[in-house]
């Protein structure tokens, strides 16, 4: 048996370990455009219940640190919503009619992932995210409106791939279930649950 030879193979298959474990290592921030579909479903004390739904371009922009162990890679990254994501409109009759949306929306997420190859990585997506629902319209000629604080947990799939030693691309879809928010109203209470899929599309740098 040829020692010299063994032992460079078991560098070289060492060597080619440490590229895929090590593809996407270190911090990163990454920027995004995508979709948002957001609905409202809303059931009231009476037993009716509907839903309404709108959607909204918007962007994200994200940041954090990412270490592989072996195969297996580990981040955990915030990131920030850009623009307001409606949520539809509710006709309130000869009264008039209130719009939903969503804005100021953030959160945290940690990134189980896969390094597929030396340039590609699978992840999963879990996420602890905050917005605030804004109603507002009119009802009898007079404006109406309220804010509510938000917060919820999202998960979703997203895939990373290098195109240069820093640079990369991505694309990953989330869906995120918010707190219900309960509303006394004139004729009983309506509890709504929000609910939200994005998806992005983005560039990436690692330092």
């Amino acid at each position: 048996m040829n020692y010299k030879k063994l032992a460079f193979v078991a560098m070289l298959s060492a060597a080619s370990s440490t590229v895929i474990a090590g593809g996407f290592d270190g911090p990163f921030v990454q920027a995004g455009i995508g979709l948002a579909h957001t609905r409202m479903e809303m059931s009231n004390s009476n037993g009716t219940s509907n839903a309404i739904s709108d959607d909204s371009l918007v962007g994200q922009l994200s940041g954090g640190y990412s270490k592989s162990f072996g195969q297996f890679n580990l981040a955990g990254s915030v990131f920030y919503d850009i623009g307001k994501q409606k949520a539809g409109s509710q006709n309130m009759g000869t009264a008039g009619q209130l719009n939903s949306e969503l804005k100021n929306t953030w959160g945290v997420s940690i990134e189980p992932g896969w390094n597929i190859n030396p340039t590609t990585l699978a992840y999963a997506k879990f996420s602890y995210v905050d917005t605030d629902m804004k109603r507002s319209g009119s009802a009898n000629g007079v404006r109406v409106g309220s804010t509510h604080s938000l917060s919820g947990f999202g998960y979703g799939l997203g895939i990373k791939h290098l195109f240069t030693k820093n640079w990369y691309g991505y694309a990953e879809i989330q869906k995120v279930d918010f707190d219900d928010v309960d509303s006394s109203m004139r004729h009983g209470s309506v509890s709504t649950e929000p609910k939200q899929i994005t998806g992005f599309v983005g560039a990436g740098y690692r330092f």
